[in-house]
Parts: C-alpha cells; structure tokens; sequence
C-alpha cells in the first residue's frame, strides 16, 4: 500500500489474466507537482510525473513515448518515498522512447527515512526492455538537518535512468540500449543525521544495480554529475559515474555491458563537524562495486570498450575498517569472473 500523487495516473495494476497486452504510448504530463512542507504520508509515497505504479503480472506491458517535463517536489514527510519523472514503480515490460526533463527535489525540511530517485522510472523489476530512455532532469536532495532525514535501516539511492536491470528465472535476458542521463545528481550536507544499521547512500549516472542484461551504446553525459556533500556517521558511500553495484544473479549466468561511458565527473566531499564523518564504502569512475559468485565457471560479468572519461574526487576522513576503496573505473571487485576488452580510463583519480 502508500500513497500515490501523479500526473496522469496514480496507478496502473492488475492481476487479471483476459489482458494479454497493456500498452502506454504518447504520454505527456507537462504540469509541476509537490507536497505541501506540512503533508504527512505515513505509508509510502510513490510520487512521480507520468504514472505511481504500472504493474500488470499476466499480461504484456509495454510503454513508449511516455514523458514528463513537469518540476516534481517533495516537501512534506514520507515513510518511505519513491520519486521518479516518469513512472515511480514498475513490474516486467518494454520502456521505449521515455524521457524526462523536470527537475526531482526533495528540499530542506523534508522528511523521510528513505528511497528512491530515478530520473525516468524509480524502483523497476524485471524489465524486458530498455530502449532510447533519457533523463535531462537535476535529481537533488537539498541540504538536511538531523531531524529531517533520518535514513532508519534504509537506502537512499539517486539514479539518472532507472533502479536497476534483473530478470526472473526462465526469462529471456534483457536488453538495455541508447539509454543516456544529462542530469546533475547531488546530496547536499546533512548535518549528523541518524542512521540505523546498514544505511546506504547509492549514486549512479544510469542505474543504481544491475543484476542481468546486456547492456550497450548507454552513457552519463558530462552534463551528469553526481555530488555528494552529505555526512553521515555509520553510513556506507556506494557511488559510480554509471552504475552503483553489479552483482550475479542464479537467473543470469552472464552480464555484458558494450560500448558504455560514463564522462562526468564525481566528487564526493562530505560535510565533517566534531561528532562526524568518517567515510567508507565504494567509489569508481564507472561502477562502485562489481560481486560475482566464486564459482567463476558459471557466472561472468564482461565489460567490453566500457570506459570512464570523468575526473573522480573524493575528500573526508577515513578508517581502514569502513573498507574505503576508490578506483577510476571501479571501487571494489571481487572475486576474479570480471573480464576487461579494451576498457579505457582517462579521468584523473584524486584523494585529498
């Protein structure tokens, strides 16, 4: 359940089985939406340009040409919040043709413990497809004090595409082209906020993970850059100029990413006082962090003329047990089922 405040639609659903095919096309919202500073939402709020939620479980999804160019505004208080310039939520389907130009903001004094900004769709499941999907909007959390975002036990996780790419056992493998963000993504400070246990800041150009697909011709323009001046004691930094996290998955024995780029740049610049910040996590050009299964001879992740033009820069404090690992193309890798053809870094990697 949650609250759902769109432009077009609130939400799209169905469980039935007499509907083989559900289709969205040429969909425009061009009008701003937001909360007012004194909402209450204690549910979830899926608050997006186009539609809530499009989920139709039996039936073949397919959206084209959905685009929203309307400012979208979160000033009120969420339990959990996914914001988004085309669609909030999404379950299966094909996405052609989607573009977003509106701005995504979560301003000062706006409260939530956690969630999801997508610049075209906010948290996908399962997609089939990805095609030509293209995100010109700024995704921003404005600067915060400790009572506003409290971050309990959750991720925020910031993304100029879309959450991330997976498959269901038996699916056909997904496929994600021409997919390109021009939007800048920032989080500004937030003063000693609280943070629960296994609270995550996730920043990617594209996606926040992917867990299937092959993935080609898609970029993170210049235009694209992702800031991050927030400091939060006890919480672990996961950002990529692409993607945030790729990991193997028991349904996709293989991941292949073709001819991606990422070429703007990351700082990551933490606010310190006395009580906070020491900063751990994964930082890399391209991606943060890449986990493949050790049983190297079932599951790969190959990485063909990927590259990272973009400058990577990273400040704060540090500590060896918050594992820090920074990288011009990627963070962390682990285990050795990762293969490279002709992958180029030409950004500057600096620490200071």
């Amino acid at each position: 359940g949650g609250m759902y405040l769109c432009g077009v639609v609130g939400k799209a659903n169905s469980t039935a089985t007499i509907t083989p095919l559900a289709e969205f096309s040429n969909i425009t919202n061009n009008g701003n939406i937001s909360t007012h500073k004194d909402s209450k939402v204690t549910a979830d709020l899926l608050f997006a340009g186009v539609a809530g939620d499009i989920v139709m479980e039996n039936a073949t999804v397919v959206c084209d040409k959905l685009v929203n160019n309307g400012n979208i505004t979160h000033n009120g208080y969420s339990n959990a919040t996914r914001l988004a310039g085309v669609a909030a939520y999404t379950c299966t389907g094909s996405f052609t043709n989607c573009k977003n130009t509106g701005d995504l903001t979560i301003t000062t004094g706006a409260r939530h413990t956690s969630g999801y900004m997508g610049g075209v769709f906010g948290n996908t499941v399962y997609p089939k497809t990805m095609n030509n999907i293209v995100n010109e909007g700024a995704i921003t959390i404005q600067d915060a004090a400790k009572e506003d975002l409290t971050f309990k036990h959750g991720y925020i996780q910031m993304y100029g595409i879309a959450y991330g790419v997976s498959m269901k056992a038996g699916d056909d493998i997904p496929t994600v082209t021409n997919c390109t963000n021009r939007g800048p993504i920032s989080v500004g400070k937030i003063t000693n906020a609280t943070t629960g246990n296994g609270g995550r800041l996730y920043m990617a150009g594209l996606f926040s993970n992917i867990y299937a697909g092959n993935i080609s011709d898609c970029t993170n323009e210049a235009t694209g850059t992702i800031t991050a001046k927030t400091g939060l004691w006890s919480t672990e930094y996961m950002i990529g100029g692409f993607v945030t996290y790729i990991g193997s998955n028991s349904n996709c024995t293989t991941i292949k990413i073709t001819d991606c780029e990422n070429k703007a740049a990351i700082l990551c610049d933490p606010y310190i006082d006395d009580n906070n910040t020491i900063l751990k996590g994964e930082i890399g050009g391209f991606c943060a962090e890449a986990y493949v299964d050790s049983n190297a001879d079932t599951y790969h992740v190959e990485f063909l003329r990927a590259k990272n033009s973009g400058n990577v820069t990273v400040k704060g404090k540090f500590v060896t047990s918050g594992y820090p690992y920074f990288g011009g193309f990627m963070g962390a890798a682990n285990y050795d089922s990762l293969f490279f053809t002709d992958c180029e870094v030409s950004g500057v990697t600096d620490m200071n």
